[in-house]
């Protein structure tokens, strides 16, 4: 095994585990996702990880294509087990964020592809965040710190 693969290995590990808890909470209804958050997640994702398996990123990009995996899964069980207090405001991130992503896919410029990056993830972000506000045990705390040390 070489050292990317051990590093990919362990990256997949971690992303796995983390992952895990966070299922493992949402079924037993200690944890509401908001299904906007999750879906462009799990979109912008597979996007990266589709544009890495391209470019034959191999071990690197293993992490992002279970990650992908993961979102995916969460966002499912966000629509049957997650928030189900919609807001307008939620549909108009969830707009935004949606809105962004093809100028994020083709733009050629570095600075404004991290720019649009972010503003995605800040608008897919907001749901949750909204919601964490209003009721911060619907979330998963453990979670997000082991995902931040990944």
């Amino acid at each position: 095994m070489t050292h990317e693969e051990i590093f990919g290995f362990i990256a997949v590990l971690m992303t796995a585990g983390s992952g895990l808890i966070y299922i493992t909470t949402i079924l037993q209804g200690k944890t509401k996702p908001h299904a906007f958050t999750w879906i462009v997640w799990s979109i912008i994702n597979g996007i990266v990880f589709t544009a890495q398996w391209k470019q034959s990123a191999g071990p690197g990009s293993w992490c992002v294509g279970v990650n992908t995996c993961g979102c995916f899964t969460i966002f499912a069980l966000s629509l049957f087990k997650g928030e189900k207090n919609v807001t307008k405001t939620d549909w108009l991130s969830l707009l935004c964020a949606l809105t962004i992503i093809p100028f994020w896919r083709i733009t050629q410029n570095a600075l404004l592809t991290v720019v649009l990056a972010t503003l995605i993830d800040a608008f897919a972000y907001y749901p949750t965040v909204r919601k964490t506000w209003v009721r911060p045990h619907a979330e998963n705390l453990s979670m997000y710190a082991f995902s931040g040390i990944i």
